[in-house]
């Protein structure tokens, strides 16, 4: 089996945290044909936000990783100049992460029964992410345009069209999206800040290492390849 890989940028990466549970944007939900309940979300980052918290956030573990490296070789200087370029790049993620305003209200025959309303934050923040091929690759020329045509419009952010060239070509390909928890992994580089300037170079490690181990791998299937049974008689 031949293995391809398609990496994405920050852009595209930071587009499906649109799809989350709170979807950024207004939501309605018919429950029965007597209630109904609308749920409404304004405000929230921007596009642009996204991107610049999936962007820092990935600043934000490089540096993470640094300091490690650092500490195992003894450069403590090195160690805590990377954990302060960890802290300022998540303080710009926490900075671009504007609260979304989500209004529920329930109608029973026509009324409004009942209301609320909240302001909720992202905390897993995409940094990193890449489209893998998951079938036997067999690359025809046209399947290679495909997958040529596909790389180009990853590099812009524009990941709809990328996946509907994958699409075309009949790839079967599944999106590898690493989060990062914001709230968890600031208070893991706090603590490691705080622990290196008191000489406590290995409880300081091991905060990083758990700022690591914090990171949420997921797999979603994004394009399901055509198999024999589904490919069309000729």
């Amino acid at each position: 089996m031949k293995t391809k890989y398609l990496t994405t940028t920050a852009v595209a990466v930071a587009a499906l945290l649109v799809g989350s549970p709170i979807a950024w944007q207004a939501v309605a939900a018919e429950k029965s044909e007597a209630s109904s309940v609308t749920i409404e979300a304004k405000g929230g980052p921007t596009e642009v936000d996204l991107a610049k918290m999936s962007k820092e956030g990935l600043l934000a573990m490089r540096s993470v990783y640094s300091a490690r490296r650092a500490i195992n070789d003894g450069e403590y200087d090195l160690a805590k100049e990377a954990l302060q370029d960890a802290k300022d790049a998540l303080g710009q993620v926490k900075k671009a992460d504007v609260p979304t305003t989500v209004k529920d209200e329930v109608k029973e025959g026509g009324k409004v029964v009942d209301t609320s309303k909240e302001q909720v934050q992202a905390d897993l923040i995409p940094i990193s992410g890449q489209f893998q091929i998951v079938e036997d690759f067999d690359p025809t020329p046209e399947k290679t345009e495909h997958m040529n045509k596909a790389h180009e419009h990853l590099k812009k952010g524009d990941t709809k069209s990328a996946i509907e060239e994958l699409e075309m070509a009949d790839i079967g390909v599944v999106f590898q999206r690493i989060d990062m928890p914001l709230a968890a992994t600031r208070d893991h580089v706090d603590a490691a800040i705080t622990l290196l300037k008191d000489g406590e170079y290995h409880e300081a490690n091991m905060a990083l290492k758990a700022a690591e181990d914090g990171l949420q791998y997921n797999t979603a299937s994004i394009v399901a390849p055509v198999t024999g049974e589904q490919a069309p008689k000729s």
